[in-house]
């Protein structure tokens, strides 16, 4: 647990998002291991061994955001520091407050790609009604 948690700190500070998101993959194994609940355990192994396309992209997405690789950073810390000191309500608050957060920010990025989404058909539908869709380009990044 020690050595994935200083992977994705020095990953941070090298401001590699890809070598962070792996490194932040990899410390949550040894996180569910902690928990010594089999269930989750196996559920989770068997998650980590499904292509990770759309994971990574969230990710990645999750990533973009303003502050967010500093507050996953700092929500991390504050789950291993609670397992590391054998403080369980600790752990929990902190690993519910880090799921809480994911949560909340994976629905905004739905909606916000859902919003573009929108926009861009209102934009490809008003150019092809006006005969000028050979000329428009869309660029999305």
């Amino acid at each position: 647990m020690a050595s994935g948690r200083r992977c994705r700190e020095a990953a941070h500070g090298r401001d590699e998002a890809k070598e962070e998101a792996d490194a932040d993959a990899e410390f949550h194994l040894p996180v569910y291991e902690a928990t010594h609940n089999v269930v989750i355990l196996h559920i989770m192994r068997a998650l980590a061994k499904m292509p990770c396309q759309d994971v990574f992209f969230n990710r990645a997405k999750l990533y973009q955001r303003t502050g967010v690789r500093q507050l996953l950073l700092s929500q991390h810390r504050a789950l291993y520091e609670a397992i590391m000191k054998g403080d369980p309500a600790a752990a929990r608050a902190a690993a519910e407050a880090h799921i809480n957060f994911i949560s909340d920010a994976l629905v905004e990025i739905s909606r916000a790609d859902a919003r573009l989404e929108a926009s861009l058909s209102r934009v490809l539908k008003k150019s092809a009604s006006s005969g000028f869709e050979s000329d428009l380009v869309v660029v999305v990044v």
